[in-house]
């Protein structure tokens, strides 16, 4: 046991420590009315002394324990897509409907992937958000700039999306020479959703004679089991070949008959 006498800083006041191992500090504060009043006699009262437990087993039993389970309530922790998760919501279409069911909260991410990693499918992703204003302040200027950084490493369904807002006229001008350009990569790159548009503009009598013969392989060669995109397919390879002539329709199944 230390006991420390600590004079105050006003004259008549004296300050008493008593420091025990183990124990809490305790100080008391003699306040004197003049300083012959002041004086200590070395006797100190026991109640000032801090006390050991009397029961060491309570402090024990109520020491709470790690069990090894973390509860999170209502919080958890939301994953980062992978490449191939990525691509394929945004084929399906979903990639939007999914970042607003994770209550945006990948948005930092998302940008960091495109902007700094410049991962093409995050550039895309990124892109989409900006252009529909998906948990960002809307900016479909540079959205669009995301989408052809996309397409320019080759993402399929930059090509497509960008074909199809040319061909349309959406938050861009309309132009179907352009569209029918971005819808060719798209479906060279195995887009079956820009495929089956790149046929309707050749049908309609957009884009060049010389790339019927393409098309036409490319929709023969499309494999899906959704028996009404088969149907899709088969009707528009017929329509193609009437505007095809016999020699190219000859080479075409020269081409086919090799897979």
């Amino acid at each position: 046991m230390r006991i420390l006498l600590l004079s105050g800083c006003l004259a008549g006041v004296i300050v008493v420590a008593i420091i025990i191992p183990g124990t809490t500090a305790f100080a008391q504060e003699i306040t004197t009315t003049s300083a012959l009043d002041a004086q200590f006699d070395g006797v100190i009262d026991d109640k000032y002394f801090a006390k050991p437990s009397t029961n060491q087993d309570t402090a024990t039993q109520s020491t709470p324990t790690f069990d090894g389970k973390i509860n999170n309530g209502d919080i958890s922790a939301i994953q980062l897509y992978s490449q191939d998760e990525l691509i394929r919501l945004i084929n399906q279409n979903t990639h939007l409907q999914c970042v607003q069911e994770d209550r945006c909260q990948l948005v930092r991410d998302i940008q960091a992937r495109a902007e700094i990693l410049t991962i093409p499918s995050y550039q895309f992703l990124w892109g989409d958000m900006l252009v529909w204003g998906v948990c960002v302040s809307r900016d479909a200027e540079l959205g669009i700039d995301y989408m052809r950084l996309a397409a320019a490493q080759g993402l399929p369904a930059a090509f497509e999306n960008l074909g199809r807002y040319h061909a349309k006229g959406i938050l861009v001008t309309q132009d179907t020479p352009l569209a029918v350009r971005y819808f060719k990569e798209a479906a060279a790159l195995g887009s079956k959703l820009a495929l089956m548009q790149l046929a309707d503009l050749l049908i309609a009598g957009h884009g060049s004679p010389y790339d019927y013969e393409n098309v036409y392989v490319w929709l023969y060669q499309t494999v899906s089991a959704d028996k009404t995109y088969r149907n899709k397919v088969s009707t528009r390879m017929a329509a193609l070949e009437q505007k095809m002539s016999p020699s190219v329709i000859k080479s075409a199944r020269t081409v086919m008959r090799q897979y």
